[in-house]
């Protein structure tokens, strides 16, 4: 398990007999713990890990907020017969619905941070990220099996807009024949619900015609600043990442223009290159977000990530 706050960083590996190792990183340096967890709390850990509401848990089902305050996360891998079911909670909204698991471990967690009676160890001796030891064995190279196609997507589109109180996150990718998923996610700046919808269909073949100028714009591939300023943080406006095929991996640029969240009473707007990206925009109103339709019943959440042929 592991916890990031703020600038320190903490991680905990619990064996199933009871010993435990430890490390906490506040930024200037790093303690290293070992111990063993007491029976009752053994107990208790099996009994949270092994919850129901836990053990079906899939990352699509945790949906990250659209409003935090500061970074708070906590990354749980559990190991499971045949497999590790790892999944990461972006902020406390988003753990704390689980009461019977994952939010008594969190709190179980920060008691074992402030706990006394554990040896202390040297960060270079023992430092190992709290990642599981395992035996490392030899095995003939197995044969050569066909390669899994790569996704043929033509560009994958974030945004992200606060606009008053009201945040929203949208993103869409679209295929090379012309499928498309999108998925809106909105919140009020009070709640901690996170409304979401999953859209999917297919543009047809003179719409794509259209999309395929729009892609080859020379503004639009011009190069941009890969880095968002202020940690990208804003208080209104719009921040959007364009991720497009490469030949060696994907390429992703940012737009934005936004009032940066430290500004005070002001309304001085942080701009970059939203002008080029207005075609590919008005594209994805025109020819995605109007005609989406019913949402998707059940549908997967993953950011929008692009899925090759059969998975």
């Amino acid at each position: 398990m592991e916890r990031q706050r703020g600038l320190e960083d903490a991680c905990i590996l619990v064996r199933s007999d009871g010993p435990y190792h430890l490390e906490r990183d506040v930024g200037d340096k790093v303690e290293v713990y070992e111990g063993d967890v007491t029976a009752d709390n053994l107990r208790q850990i099996e009994h949270w890990v092994s919850a129901d509401e836990l053990f079906q848990l899939t990352q699509d089902k945790i949906v990250a907020p659209i409003f935090s305050h500061g970074k708070d996360a906590v990354i749980l891998a559990v190991n499971r017969p045949g497999r590790w079911q790892n999944l990461a909670f972006p902020a406390p909204t988003t753990w704390k619905p689980f009461q019977q698991s994952v939010a008594p471990l969190a709190d179980w967690f920060d008691a074992m941070l402030s706990a006394k009676r554990r040896v202390k160890l040297r960060e270079e001796q023992a430092r190992n990220n709290c990642i599981p030891p395992r035996e490392i064995k030899f095995s003939s190279r197995p044969r050569a099996t066909k390669t899994q196609a790569a996704p043929d997507f033509l560009f994958v589109l974030q945004n992200t807009r606060i606009e008053g109180k009201l945040g929203t996150k949208v993103c869409s990718v679209v295929y090379a024949d012309g499928r498309f998923h999108r998925e809106v996610r909105t919140q009020q700046m009070q709640s901690v619900t996170v409304t979401t919808a999953i859209y999917e269909g297919r543009a047809n073949d003179q719409e794509m015609q259209k999309l395929r100028v729009i892609l080859s714009a020379p503004d639009l591939l011009a190069p941009r600043s890969q880095l968002l300023p202020s940690g990208g943080m804003m208080k209104e406006g719009e921040i959007a990442a364009l991720t497009l095929p490469d030949h060696q991996k994907p390429k992703t640029t940012f737009f934005w223009k936004y009032v940066p969240e430290g500004l005070m009473g002001a309304r001085i707007f942080d701009e970059s290159g939203m002008k080029a990206l207005e075609p590919l925009a008005h594209w994805v109103k025109e020819d995605v977000e109007a005609r989406r339709g019913e949402p998707v019943p059940n549908g997967t959440l993953n950011d929008c990530a692009p899925i090759g042929p059969g998975e």
